[in-house]
């Protein structure tokens, strides 16, 4: 993923059919991400900072084991529809999160102008 970008998920999953799903979600899920992850290691302690991150990340990971069983039980039945849905909800979550790191970057600026 580090040295092909995009490409290793066009490896991965194939040609995207929708490309606005391919171009918004490393765009918008990154500084998000990132973000996210200043914020919660800067107002908690390190133990709770790294505890609310595990916490997360399990929580992510049974979700995801979840919603791949589930794929599993649909997929043969309607895959189409069920690839659909995944690009769909792949761009929600990216602009949902988007929208996360363009609020943290809005406060943060606006307290550093603030200080001027």
């Amino acid at each position: 993923f580090v040295f092909k970008g995009s490409d290793s998920i066009e490896l991965l999953r194939g040609d995207s059919e929708h490309l606005a799903g391919a171009i918004a979600m490393p765009v918008l899920i990154g500084p998000g991400t990132i973000s996210a992850s200043v914020v919660v290691g800067n107002r908690l302690e390190p133990l709770s900072a790294c505890m609310a991150i595990l916490v997360a990340v399990t929580l992510s990971l049974l979700v995801m084991i979840g919603l791949k069983k589930v794929h599993d039980y649909v997929r043969p039945r309607n895959e189409q529809l069920v690839q659909r849905y995944i690009e769909v909800m792949g761009r929600i979550t990216a602009f949902y999160v988007g929208t996360i790191a363009v609020d943290m970057m809005m406060r943060g600026f606006s307290g550093w102008i603030e200080k001027i």
